[in-house]
């Protein structure tokens, strides 16, 4: 008889539990339903549909833009703070060049 909070594992074979799904393996159904929202993407006009749709409905837009960024933000060795999100709109090469340069003098306190 087992405690009422451990949890019991189905066993196959003599007793040991399966292997489960191989590390790295994406879950179909989360695969699948990427495929469809990346079919939809296209099929309502890629990049400039979605410009398009942005411009329309900002605030929906800005809500979906900030669930695709990730928690856990770092700039080289050193996290940034809190809340803070930077956002460079239509940058060249050289001003991405020197953003970057920018960030690294500042991480290392020069």
């Amino acid at each position: 008889m087992t405690p009422r909070n451990v949890k019991e594992t189905k066993t196959i074979g003599k007793g040991k539990p399966g292997p489960g799904r191989p590390k790295g393996l994406k879950n179909k159904l989360t695969l699948k339903a990427k495929q469809a929202f990346e079919h939809a993407f296209n099929a309502t006009g890629g990049q400039a549909g979605l410009a398009t749709w942005g411009k329309a409905n900002r605030t929906e837009f800005y809500k979906l833009f900030a669930r695709l960024i990730p928690l856990d933000i770092t700039s080289g060795e050193q996290p940034l703070p809190s809340g803070v999100l930077a956002v460079p709109v239509a940058l060249d090469a050289a001003q991405w060049g020197s953003l970057a340069s920018a960030q690294q003098a500042a991480a290392k306190g020069t």
